[in-house]
């Protein structure tokens, strides 16, 4: 039996994605999500690297910066590495099967408070009951 780790968690990207392409012309797009656990003195932080493969990742690509907020679902793996010191370094990398983008886009998209509320109230209008 295969066994796998999924993972899902919601974050906003430390730095603008990046992308690259295989022989084979496949997209590969990666991007860093930090995400916090627990509260107080008890509050950590894991560092998520997530790779997105094909289409979905040139997607990424053309709409998520550095602060763009998505739900990220994917296979979790742990890289681990003897650093010069001495000391063992780790990494968790993400295999994305999906990535929602949870920031406004389309009519909405770049438009301040005050505006979003303007359009909210037009479109209450709309509303059958």
């Amino acid at each position: 039996m295969q066994s796998a780790a999924n993972v899902n968690f919601v974050g906003s990207l430390a730095r603008d994605p990046e992308t690259k392409y295989l022989s084979s012309g496949t997209a590969i797009t990666t991007f860093s999500v930090p995400v916090n656990t627990g509260y107080g003195d008890r509050q950590k932080t894991t560092w998520y690297n997530v790779a997105v493969f094909g289409k979905r990742g040139e997607q990424c690509a053309e709409n998520l910066k550095k602060g763009s907020v998505v739900f990220v679902s994917g296979e979790q793996v742990l890289d681990t590495w003897d650093k010069p010191d001495g000391t063992k370094g780790f990494s968790l990398k993400v295999t994305a099967e999906s990535v929602k983008f949870l920031d406004k886009f389309g009519k909405g998209a770049g438009r301040t408070d005050s505006e979003s509320q303007l359009v909210k109230e037009e479109n209450e209008d709309e509303i059958p009951f």
